[in-house]
């Protein structure tokens, strides 16, 4: 596990949507040395104490994806993206974006934005990731280690992987409209998830949004028509976006990556009450009398 040194205004100053960090200049040594203790944890920070002085601090509001080629030489790029409920607050008026972020450049057919808005909020969030990651391949093996809520996961993994599981934490947080259903799950992040996983997400996550319409005395759809039609917008999104990309890059990771993620945005509308089906025998504990 790697270890850097940052201050707790460095950890608070997070307000963009990723701040990306090459590590490099340190020995293997010292690179691979595991933290000796726990120091303090609090509901914001956790501080992390290695032999030394060196100390360092973890946002626990915060995902980090640290990415490295496998078995080669190479810098780790650190990917960290805030999940503390508010959408990035990129500026989509940069003129400096690349072209492909234009609202105007494959505007989704669901996009409520209108010309006022000169750059897709999506498109721009994608363009900082892309910027590290365009030059890979699909097939690229990279060990990813992904940190959030005091957890720490470790996979080998193709490039288009560990970017298909950024795709959506970033896109769902980058304050495009659409996308912005997706904040729960973001918030609650796991990585490299299965379709079963993501199917149960979805669904646990969409119930809550009716729990809450219903306590504001609005009318909740517990039959999963919105979400089936939410769905259907990502799909539409995902296209745009492919659309966007290609031709772009030198590599075809991210072009994959956002294909890997409409694939399930794809079959969720039509499989979802099949896959529900499947896990209603979890619970049957719920049916029996109290």
């Amino acid at each position: 596990m790697e270890h850097s040194k940052c201050s707790l205004n460095n950890a608070k100053r997070l307000g963009r949507l990723y701040e990306p960090r090459r590590q490099g200049g340190r020995s293997a040594r010292h690179a691979e040395r595991p933290p000796k203790k726990l120091l303090w944890q609090t509901n914001s920070f956790r501080v992390n104490v290695t032999e030394g002085i060196r100390v360092r601090l973890v946002s626990m509001s915060v995902v980090r994806y640290t990415v490295r080629p496998h078995r080669q030489a190479g810098e780790a790029i650190v990917i960290e993206v805030p999940i503390n409920g508010e959408a990035a607050n990129e500026s989509t008026e940069d003129a400096s974006r690349p072209v492909w972020t234009s609202l105007a450049v494959e505007q989704c057919a669901c996009c409520p934005l209108t010309n006022e808005e000169t750059r897709c909020p999506a498109a721009v969030a994608l363009s900082g990731l892309m910027e590290d990651f365009g030059s890979l391949l699909s097939y690229d093996e990279v060990d990813a280690t992904v940190e959030t809520g005091g957890r720490t996961m470790k996979a080998t993994v193709p490039a288009q992987k560990v970017l298909s599981s950024l795709l959506g934490l970033v896109l769902g947080t980058s304050g495009c409209p659409i996308l912005a259903k997706f904040m729960p799950m973001a918030r609650y992040h796991l990585p490299f998830a299965s379709t079963d996983e993501t199917t149960f997400r979805s669904v646990g996550a969409y119930l809550m949004a009716q729990y809450f319409v219903d306590q504001d005395g609005g009318e909740p759809d517990w039959s999963l028509v919105g979400l089936k039609a939410f769905y259907e917008d990502v799909h539409t999104i995902n296209r745009a976006m492919v659309a966007r990309l290609r031709g772009h890059f030198e590599g075809d990771a991210g072009v994959n990556a956002v294909a890997i993620l409409d694939l399930f945005a794809h079959y969720l509308p039509m499989a979802v009450d099949e896959q529900l089906a499947e896990l209603r025998p979890l619970f049957a504990a719920f049916d029996r009398p109290a």
